[in-house]
């Protein structure tokens, strides 16, 4: 069997850390990252090392049934970088929440990332049942892969403006400027 390309080792690895979010199995997630890996949410304390982002997925997941979708996976295999748009069911608070992990370049190792910083796309207020980003609901009707690129570098652009770390800061307007020149680029090449 030929060896997985980047892009796709990058991708098997973060469905693999949703994956075990999902089954709150703390092994499974720490597996996903590098040893001193650091994750980062907003109203949350950083989480230092990856059994330590393992055992507070697991506790969590267990104490409030929260799981994820993978909404849309972006990688850049060129930088060893992706975004991750995911959806998060929380039945304890009723409450469903969108939000963006940005996975900093790091040369992947087999079965490790770096750590996500996550972003939800809303306030996450307990009292509200659904937000989305800016208030905007999402339509039901098919969207094209152009403009669904372009919407995704906008809720990049978005996260981008709440990020502090400069150096985060400028990746992310970066991969935001890739995406819209990919929705651009797939655009042009359908014109007659």
């Amino acid at each position: 069997m030929a060896p997985l390309t980047i892009a796709k080792r990058m991708e098997q690895v973060i469905r693999g850390y949703i994956e075990a979010c999902n089954h709150a199995d703390a092994a499974a997630i720490s597996a996903c990252f590098l040893p001193d890996a650091v994750h980062y949410a907003p109203g949350i304390p950083k989480w230092s090392g990856a059994a330590a982002i393992g055992g507070n997925f697991a506790k969590r997941v267990a104490e409030t049934g929260q799981w994820w979708t993978v909404d849309q996976l972006v990688t850049d295999a060129d930088r060893c970088a992706a975004v991750l748009e995911w959806t998060r069911f929380d039945p304890s608070r009723r409450q469903i929440l969108r939000g963006v992990d940005w996975f900093p370049p790091h040369p992947l190792t087999p079965g490790s990332a770096s750590a996500p910083t996550s972003r939800p796309a809303s306030s996450g207020q307990p009292h509200c049942e659904r937000e989305h980003l800016g208030g905007v609901v999402m339509s039901d009707e098919p969207q094209t892969r152009e403009e669904h690129y372009r919407d995704i570098a906008e809720k990049i652009r978005e996260l981008t403006r709440q990020t502090h770390i400069s150096q985060v800061r400028e990746e992310l307007y970066d991969l935001a400027d890739r995406l819209d020149r990919m929705g651009t680029r797939r655009e042009e090449e359908q014109e007659p």
